[in-house]
Order: structure tokens, then sequence, then C-alpha cells
């Protein structure tokens, strides 16, 4: 009724229905809980209620986790059964393929360096001051590639037929261009978008090789204060944009 012409569900990065996949998370003994199939049934049914709902009209698409990033947590040999059981349904009309948990593991779905002051100050005295102390642990590093996600995403292209999306620090045309050629059908951008809207137009256009963003992370922290790129200088307080010799 909104006028939205595609739905996403969120099957990963720690939350409910990504909670319900991982063995790790998941202690459950009814239908819920127990084995590969059992664990996908709740997302399963999910998926079928929210295209009831919206009929054919609508594309509805699911992010999925294929590694939780986590011990003991979801990984190919759990998620790409569970992917093969979506397809089978049916329902989705597309998988958008992520990692990682946003309260055990979050950097390993951004990457790169963690922005640890910038977190401290963005939170309360007390949980600023429990950040300095295990910050550290909470916030594991991973170092950053373009379209990071690839490598296991590939495996998916292997094994599925239904459309896949890529995402994973995509900021580049020629990084664009090989995923398709992969087969994978489209590429998600975020922070790339963030600090540079009207990205893909310049791509579409020739105007440009690759994004401005330069994976700072210092978007990261903004979430408790509304998501933007702090390098942007039409917003307040912008930080000074980092020279070419220091940019990443």
């Amino acid at each position: 009724d909104a006028g939205f012409d595609a739905i996403e569900i969120h099957m990963g990065h720690g939350y409910l229905l990504s909670s319900f996949f991982s063995p790790n998370l998941n202690r459950r003994t009814d239908r819920y809980g127990g084995d590969t199939a059992r664990r996908a049934e709740l997302a399963r049914r999910v998926a079928e209620r929210v295209r009831l709902t919206v009929g054919a009209s609508v594309a509805v698409t699911a992010k999925f986790n294929m590694d939780d990033g986590v011990r003991r947590g979801l990984w190919l040999t759990d998620s790409l059964p569970t992917a093969r059981l979506l397809e089978s349904d049916g329902h989705l009309d597309a998988l958008q393929l992520t990692g990682g948990s946003s309260l055990l593991n979050p950097m390993y779905y951004f990457r790169g360096d963690v922005p640890m002051d910038e977190f401290i100050a963005s939170q309360p005295r007390v949980v600023g001051l429990g950040l300095r102390v295990i910050g550290k642990r909470l916030f594991r590093t991973y170092p950053f590639d373009e379209a990071f996600f690839l490598p296991l995403a590939r495996q998916f292209r292997a094994a599925l037929s239904m459309p896949l999306i890529l995402l994973g620090g995509i900021n580049r045309l020629d990084t664009v261009e090989g995923a398709l050629g992969e087969g994978f059908e489209f590429v998600a951008m975020a922070r790339a978008l963030l600090r540079e809207p009207g990205l893909v137009n310049r791509l579409h256009q020739d105007q440009a090789g690759e994004g401005l963003c330069i994976h700072c992370q210092k978007c990261m922290p903004t979430v408790y204060s509304g998501t933007h790129c702090v390098l942007r200088r039409d917003r307040p307080g912008a930080l000074a944009v980092p020279t070419a010799a220091a940019t990443p």
C-alpha cells in the first residue's frame, strides 16, 4: 500500500531468524530446533507468509548469512543446505549473501579498522568505559578487501539457481562488472552510497571507476544518532577528508 517495490526479510547478522539457523544459539527441542531443516523451519514459514501477504507484484528477498563468523555458529555445512530449502520453497525472489553477527562479531561484515574512539564517544559514559576494557575482544578485526564475501558467495552461486545478490565492500565498477560476469544478478552497496548517494549514476555514465568511500568505518557509530558518512561536507560536523596519500 505504501508503494514499495520490494521487501527484504532479514535472515542474517544474528537477528531473530538468523539465530534460529545457528547451531550455537538454537537449543530448542521442538519443531524449530535440532537438525538443519528444523532450524530453518521458522524462516521458511516467515517467507511463505510474507509472499502470501504481498502477492506476486512485490519482490521479496532475504539477507542471508553464509557464515556467522562465530565459534559453533552457522557455516557452509548448514547454510548451503538451508539456502537450498529456501530456494525449493519458491517464496523468495533473491538471496542477498552476507555473514557475521551484529552482537557477537560485527566487524566480520564491515572489515577494516575499528573506529573505537568514535564508538566510545557515542555511548553513555558507563558503556564507553566498558568498551575501553573489552572493546578489542568485542570488535575483532579483519583486513578489508573489495568484495570480501565473494569467495564464500561463489560456492552459493555454484549450488543455487535462484538470483543472488553480492555484497561486501563493493565500491568499484570493475568489481560490479566482475560479479555480474560470474553470474550474480545484483550487487548491493551501503557505505559507498552513504558517502556518495549518486555513485550508481556516476558509474553508469562512465564518470568514475570507483566511489569516494575510503572504508574508514567511521559511519558505524553514527547508527546511534542517524546513520551518515562523517566525511560528507554537506553535513554539519563533517571531518576533514584524508588526502590521497593517507587513503587506504
